[in-house]
């Protein structure tokens, strides 16, 4: 979808049917760039649905403005955002659930799976599906296989190493209800955002687009 709201960011996401952007991952037009992981929490709370916390992200003019907001704002559940910005060198990883919020810097190449993974949120009541275990299990093994070495990222996003429960899935006994829909490819640079989206492993990208400008 290509949102341009008469007040707001314009922004560019992709949208689960029967969903709302910032559900999943998206680009806007200052260049925030947004990645969704779910997340089962055993906890919730009186607050904002996680789905309007990830829609008001993608109205954010900065990376800066997008981590207060997610720090402040009263949630009812919980997610997990991969957040970067064009001209901003940090890339966070921010897990939060109804009570609290962990925001890392990223300093080395890591996988993030569907449930909570940082040391200050990893203890808290949450479901892990098998697939998300295995996922976060295999991930982590090959960024420890590369030895440090630069990964390029579509090599784990399409991994289908484990047999069982592979990172990218399209089975259609799925045992968690997992298979992969797409996957995005972002370049976040100093002066513009790059993306690919693909809808299968060795495929041309879908969709080639710029910022927020879509380009077929």
């Amino acid at each position: 979808a290509s949102i341009r709201p008469e007040a707001g960011e314009g922004f560019v996401a992709f949208v689960y049917p029967g969903s709302i952007p910032g559900h999943t991952f998206a680009a806007t037009q200052s260049g925030l760039v947004q990645a969704v992981n779910n997340i089962r929490s055993r906890e919730a709370g009186i607050g904002l649905p996680r789905m309007l916390v990830g829609r008001a992200v993608l109205n954010c003019r900065s990376l800066d403005q997008a981590l207060r907001l997610i720090e402040t704002v009263p949630r009812a559940g919980a997610f997990h955002f991969s957040l970067a910005q064009r001209g901003d060198s940090r890339v966070a990883s921010v897990e939060f659930t109804h009570r609290n919020v962990s925001t890392a810097i990223v300093q080395h190449p890591s996988c993030h799976a569907n449930h909570l993974v940082h040391s200050a949120t990893a203890g808290e009541r949450q479901v892990v599906t098998g697939s998300s275990g295995a996922r976060q299990r295999r991930g982590d093994a090959l960024l420890l296989a590369a030895g440090g070495e630069q990964v390029e990222p579509l090599s784990i996003l399409w991994d289908e190493g484990d047999g069982a429960l592979p990172i990218h899935r399209e089975q259609p006994d799925d045992p968690d209800g997992e298979n992969t829909l797409a996957t995005a490819l972002f370049r976040v640079g100093s002066d513009a955002v790059g993306w690919e989206v693909y809808d299968g492993v060795g495929n041309a990208p879908r969709f080639r687009l710029n910022d927020v400008t879509l380009l077929q």
